[in-house]
């Protein structure tokens, strides 16, 4: 097959871009809008799940934007890892809109909330396909613009001030970018990854070269939100609107690790063993801090929020460690996590509609009001903790099993000290909110179909994918032999240098 004879990669980001440019044309006409909104979201979902499948048996998907020749055009790659990060999309966004529909009810809103939210989708999917640096940080710049005006849309104080943090963040690591990106090409006279992951091994690096390597690697974390770069997540993540917040945790912050893996398996692997030495110093710090910072809290999202920190500190953790194993618990942390942390957030618009806050004071006996609400919960909650048997237990013993086979011992009995204390604040949010007597009365609620169901979705991947851990460890298992051979993505790319 060519490789500028596939269009499939080009519909996860064709889709919600075409999608979000109709919603603007018939953003006062609702009777149209909604339905579309809706049935391009499951086009969506089935276009990335489409490739998710095509992919995850080791076939790389390959499109060249106007014919033009690697590494001088444009060039969409899906390989198993672009398709397992486009699964992931699927989910949490698919839930997110969902829920977004019952959440976001006045008219004026709802013409803002669609389109933007398409042109998120839009800049992560682009993100996660690109096989070109300089389009990643095009892609970066859709999805953070999208963003912060989906943060602050619905006009609260908070919800602008927390705008302009993400756009702080944006200014920071968009300068940042750049100049890693103009650097590299000054030395290697291409913006293409693959190209570029061969010309860095065709000869000894040039002496340069660890300063874009540094500057792309704090681009990253920045976006990841690594302690001490996560000035902008608390205020952020808690602030948004649910769904946004459900989007913000479950992939704005994975686009960041996914861009860090790209880094440590196909550019600099020169440098990789220096980066991972920095990784293995950060990971733990921001681990512990996260975990500390959320058990401080009493407002649930902005708990949840430090918890993404200390949660994605895990991702950090096991791709310092470099090895297969490793790279494999990675992938399974960010699967996992995403579907968990999206579920955890969708579960304080239950708290919005029923008690209008989300303090956890606020709260109580939700498990006499509304029982399903607080099962999905309580599983969501355990997954969290990395209680069995959901699939928050097999993550963090994934990644505490490869920090043991490659000798980490402090680190990763950091990171085990750190699981306890997630154990004790999310339960003591979900026995606040659904068990013990609070100012919320106990009497019988029942939420509305489009807030209840994506919520007890998430929470039953959450069930599943413990279960049935197997699988799902398979293909992560399988992507890390591929990542750390990169030439399975350099051959399919065919670039003629």
């Amino acid at each position: 097959m060519r490789p500028d004879s596939d269009l499939l990669p080009m519909l996860p980001i064709l889709l919600p871009l075409g999608t979000a440019i109709l919603l603007l044309l018939l953003r006062k006409r609702p009777a149209v809008r909604d339905p579309l909104a809706a049935v391009a979201t499951l086009a969506i979902v089935a276009a990335d799940l489409f490739v998710c499948a095509r992919t995850l048996g080791g076939e790389v998907l390959t499109h060249r934007l106007g014919g033009w020749p690697p590494p001088f055009g444009i060039l969409v790659v899906a390989d198993s890892l672009n398709g397992l990060m486009l699964a992931v999309s699927a989910i949490v966004s698919g839930c997110a809109i969902w829920f977004g529909f019952a959440y976001v009810r006045r008219e004026f809103d709802r013409r803002v909330f669609l389109p933007l939210f398409m042109f998120q989708v839009t800049g992560i999917n682009g993100a996660f396909l690109t096989g070109d640096i300089f389009n990643l940080f095009v892609f970066f710049e859709v999805m953070l613009m999208s963003t912060y005006c989906l943060i602050s849309f619905l006009g609260e104080d908070r919800q602008i001030e927390a705008a302009l943090k993400t756009i702080t963040m944006s200014l920071v690591s968009s300068t940042l970018m750049l100049t890693s990106i103009a650097i590299l090409y000054a030395m290697f006279g291409t913006l293409n990854m693959a190209h570029l992951a061969q010309r860095m091994a065709q000869a000894p690096p040039p002496p340069g070269l660890f300063l874009p390597a540094m500057l792309l690697a704090a681009v990253f974390c920045l976006k990841g939100a690594m302690i001490p770069l996560h000035f902008w997540l608390p205020d952020a993540h808690s602030s948004a609107p649910t769904p946004v917040s459900a989007m913000l945790s479950g992939l704005v912050v994975k686009v960041g690790m996914y861009g860090l893996l790209r880094m440590l398996t196909l550019l600099f692997l020169p440098l990789r063993s220096d980066l991972e030495s920095l990784l293995t110093v950060a990971a733990p710090v921001t681990i512990v801090l996260g975990a500390l910072g959320a058990f401080a809290q009493t407002d649930y999202k902005r708990m949840l929020a430090y918890s993404t920190i200390s949660q994605i500190g895990y991702i950090l953790l096991a791709l310092s460690f470099g090895t297969q194993m490793a790279i494999s618990a990675a992938l399974l942390y960010i699967v996992n996590h995403a579907i968990i942390k999206a579920g955890l957030f969708l579960t304080s618009g239950l708290m919005l509609a029923r008690t209008g806050s989300v303090e956890l004071a606020d709260q109580g006996r939700l498990i006499d009001a509304s029982p399903a609400s607080a099962a999905a919960f309580l599983i969501s909650a355990m997954a969290l903790a990395g209680l069995p048997p959901t699939n928050g237990f097999f993550s963090k013993f994934a990644v505490i099993q490869a920090g043991l086979a490659s000798r980490h011992y402090l680190a990763t009995g950091l990171a085990l000290a750190a699981a306890f204390i997630t154990l004790m604040y999310i339960m003591r949010a979900w026995q606040l909110t659904c068990w013990a007597p609070g100012k919320a009365a106990a009497a019988a609620w029942k939420p509305e179909r489009a807030q209840f169901g994506p919520v007890a979705l998430l929470a039953g991947l959450c069930l599943a994918l413990g279960l049935g851990a197997g699988p799902l460890k398979t293909i992560t298992d399988q992507i890390g032999f591929w990542l750390l051979d990169p030439t399975h993505y350099l051959d399919a790319v065919k670039l003629a240098i």
